[in-house]
């Protein structure tokens, strides 16, 4: 689709587009699926990955990706007790969405640095 052509988007679409914002809100959920996928799965070496992000944070961030089903928790029942994340299928089917919010996300950084 061009810039000038026009796309009248129905009330249905805004409400998908709602539900992804719900799902995807805040500074740090992307972020902690990337580094999920990146094979960061123990709660410290997600929080190691982040900057900035407190544990307080990371681990309601971590409740909220579960229960939107994007990630699950797996408890090890070993001693000692370890707790695992892993991306979901349904959290990689994201991936197009990532690609193109990088793509988009370069292209921006370039925009607003041109004089």
């Amino acid at each position: 689709m061009s810039l000038t052509t026009k796309r009248i988007y129905t009330e249905k679409e805004m409400c998908y587009v709602q539900d992804t914002l719900y799902v995807l809100s805040g500074k740090w959920k992307l972020l902690i699926i990337f580094s999920l996928c990146n094979g960061n799965n123990r709660f410290m070496e997600i929080h190691k990955k982040i900057p900035r992000i407190t544990t307080r944070m990371l681990s309601k961030e971590l409740k909220d990706l579960e229960a939107n089903k994007l990630i699950k928790r797996i408890i090890h029942d070993e001693y000692p007790l370890w707790i695992e994340y892993k991306p979901t299928t349904y959290c990689l089917s994201m991936q197009p969405i990532i690609e193109e919010m990088i793509k988009w996300g370069k292209q921006h950084r370039i925009k607003i640095k041109e004089k």
